[in-house]
């Protein structure tokens, strides 16, 4: 998640000695480090995610990561980089108002004005750790580090379509199969590129074309078809009936195998069979997880681990530590299988 925004314009007017000055310019809460700009971004992030119904609170808290908790104080450390409070001010709010379907996945973001929080130094080609000591705002990075400063990925350029590591396509555009490529509209065909529709649409497979994602009550066959905040979820079992419904949160009736409560909670029953009587409960942070049964749950601040053939919630891998997924790795981190001699949890170049 790239943090930043649009500078203000400041006008001084000299001539017998008057003042312009845009008030938003002197508001005292305006963030004056990256600390306090961190601390109520996270918060915000988790109250928007939250109320868009993206999951529980403490799913939310426990898999996000914003540069700014590391990457960004490493770059001002090194003088690499510049911190502006007032674009810093304008980026929450710009968050704050941003529609649902601008902010979750598969094509959501932050909003366009998240771009200048942070300022990078270094030209193109300077050796770097982390984006924000680059004036491109990326710091590429694959097999070793440190990484070199360098421009991202036009259309029909080369991206790596993993996040972190190689290049990286411009916003506005997607990778796929390893090129950048325009995000499609509503109405335009998608065939082929089921991953590219413009936030707020699907790719409609009986017709091939990017649709609006769809309200409560209406018959979905994946999650990607409904509006944020609703899940795709059984509404009927025999005959099976996929409807796109609002999710039901910790300590709500649920029955097992509709899988209807908010992701971050799983129906639990006695038995666990499907179509017992249950209740939404939290996911565990230790003990037993099951990514394979009636009911699929993983793990608060940990990775549900399948290795054994029955799931147990695991401590993240380190980084830098060898891994096998990006599941494994902490938050914001994935397996780089570029690295050598082998595949490691990877965050930046940041020692």
């Amino acid at each position: 998640m790239r943090i930043g925004s649009r500078l203000l314009v400041v006008a001084l007017a000299t001539a017998g000695c008057s003042l312009a000055v845009d008030p938003k310019k002197l508001d005292p809460h305006a963030p004056p480090d990256v600390a306090t700009f961190c601390q109520r971004a996270l918060d915000l992030v988790v109250q928007r995610f939250s109320a868009c119904g993206a999951a529980t609170p403490e799913l939310i808290q426990s898999q996000l990561y914003l540069p700014c908790q590391d990457q960004w104080q490493h770059a001002l450390g090194r003088g690499n980089a510049g911190y502006d409070k007032y674009a810093a001010a304008d980026c929450l709010a710009a968050v704050e108002a941003a529609p649902c379907k601008l902010l979750l996945p598969p094509n959501g973001d932050v909003p366009d004005v998240c771009n200048q929080v942070m300022s990078g130094y270094l030209n193109d080609a300077v050796a770097c750790d982390v984006d924000a000591d680059c004036g491109s705002g990326l710091c590429l990075a694959a097999a070793t580090c440190p990484g070199v400063c360098a421009q991202r990925s036009g259309e029909g350029a080369a991206c790596s379509g993993r996040r972190n590591v190689g290049p990286q396509c411009h916003r506005g555009l997607v990778c796929r199969a390893l090129v950048c490529e325009v995000i499609i509209y509503q109405g335009s065909s998608c065939t082929g590129r089921a991953q590219s529709c413009e936030p707020g649409a699907y790719c409609e497979a009986a017709t091939g074309t990017c649709e609006w994602q769809k309200g409560a009550g209406a018959t979905c066959a994946g999650q990607e078809e409904c509006e944020p905040g609703l899940l795709c979820a059984v509404a009927q079992v025999t005959p099976l009936r996929l409807e796109c419904m609002a999710p039901r949160p910790p300590g709500a009736s649920c029955t097992v195998g509709q899988r209807d409560c908010t992701r971050g909670s799983y129906c639990r029953s006695a038995a666990q069979v499907a179509g017992d009587p249950g209740t939404c409960v939290a996911w565990p942070g230790l003990g037993a997880c099951d990514l394979a049964g009636v009911e699929p749950f993983g793990c608060l601040g940990r990775w549900c681990n399948m290795s054994g053939g029955t799931g147990a919630c695991s401590d993240f891998t380190p980084e830098a530590s060898s891994c096998a997924s990006d599941a494994e790795c902490r938050p914001g981190a994935v397996c780089n299988g570029l690295a050598v001699p082998g595949p490691v949890c990877f965050t930046s170049c940041m020692p």
